[in-house]
């Protein structure tokens, strides 16, 4: 199919306006509209609300890399009605002001797996990782609905914000034998590196090689969740926790998304929610945040825990914007809350939207 010359160029100019405008820090520009604040406080420093993100970044994931800087890279599905398929990257010092640096890849340089005729599938869901001197972003290739061409592939960079070189795919359903092969995530253990990947169809894991660039010789994928995505590792005293989104991601404030959490002694599971045998392959997981009625929509797939320099650990994660629901999924920032029993959530499990504290950094010499 041949695209229209008129529709390619606006789309284009679509991209570049977006990019120019995501990154603004001046909340009266043209392109950055007035944020309605939650409380009638004076903008204190060392103070945030929510979003941090105001644009559309699905699925974020965050790296601090080697300058100090934070990295966070998202899927991008469009703002104020664009279609935009690059991924987009932000960086920032404190999680909290965030500046957009493009995409991670080139246009040319983009990864293309699949066979169809819009351009080769979408990248979404990607995740940013520091491994054996280079950095190492893993992408999912996809089409809606696309579960039996689904995969993942790897990419490199010697410099966080990129150009990421393209190395194919390391995950589908041929070399697996696993559908809907989506939302990867890397974890280290003992020395060992893993891959976590899937969604409705099951959630996996499997031993990667030393430099995290393929599939280890002989490993064999095992099972640890079933009906969630967006699959997230974290350890945490003597337990491993498995942090998953469940329900409808992408329906605007009708969406139902959630994430919930099961924790294990072992990275291999069974992972179970509280005072229940079911575990997290029955889809059953304790809630770690969910939406509410007044500000938010759909909360769900978290990005890796960041501890801050007061040994406080935050997440981000994606929710729709009831106040602005044509700016797509934007950015929340929460602190990690534990309980006395060693079960984690967001404060009041819901994404906050008064003024609060922010993360706390020292300045790197």
């Amino acid at each position: 199919m041949i695209m229209n010359k008129n529709f390619f160029k606006l789309a284009v100019s679509a991209f570049a306006i977006f990019l120019s405008s995501c990154g603004s820090s001046d909340p009266g520009s043209s392109d950055n509209p007035p944020t309605p604040k939650p409380d009638d406080k004076e903008e204190a420093v060392g103070t945030y609300f929510n979003p941090v993100i105001q644009y559309d970044c699905p699925d974020p994931t965050v790296h601090r890399a080697q300058d100090g800087y934070f990295y966070l890279v998202g899927t991008n599905t469009g703002v104020d009605g664009y279609s935009i398929s690059m991924p987009v990257m932000y960086k920032s010092k404190d999680l909290v002001n965030w500046e957009c640096i493009g995409s991670p890849f080139t246009e040319e340089g983009k990864p293309r797996h699949l066979a169809n005729e819009k351009n080769g599938g979408d990248i979404w869901a990607l995740d940013l990782n520091y491994i054996n001197g280079q950095y190492v972003l893993y992408y999912s290739n996809s089409v809606w609905a696309g579960e039996e061409t689904a995969c993942i592939g790897v990419s490199v960079s010697d410099k966080p914000e990129g150009p990421y070189k393209d190395l194919g795919v390391i995950i589908s359903k041929e070399l697996m034998g696993t559908l809907n092969n989506i939302d990867q995530f890397f974890f280290q253990d003992n020395g060992k590196n893993y891959m976590f990947w899937g969604s409705f169809h099951g959630v996996w894991g499997i031993e990667l090689t030393e430099d995290g660039l393929a599939i280890k010789p002989g490993a064999e994928k095992f099972n640890i969740g079933q009906g969630t995505e967006g699959t997230y590792i974290e350890k945490h005293g003597d337990y491993y926790y498995f942090f998953g989104s469940i329900n409808s991601c992408c329906e605007g404030l009708d969406s139902k998304y959630q994430v919930v959490v099961g924790r294990s002694k072992k990275l291999e599971g069974p992972y179970q929610p509280k005072n229940t045998s079911w575990d997290m392959r029955d889809g059953h997981g304790e809630i770690f945040v969910i939406g509410d009625t007044e500000h938010w929509a759909g909360p769900g797939h978290n990005s890796e825990f960041i501890t801050d320099d007061n040994g406080d650990q935050w997440v981000l994660y994606h929710s729709y914007w009831r106040d602005r629901p044509a700016r797509g999924r934007v950015v929340c920032l929460d602190k990690v809350v534990w309980d006395e029993e060693g079960w984690p959530s967001v404060k009041g499990t819901h994404p906050s939207y008064e003024r609060l504290d922010a993360p706390y950094f020292k300045e790197k010499e």
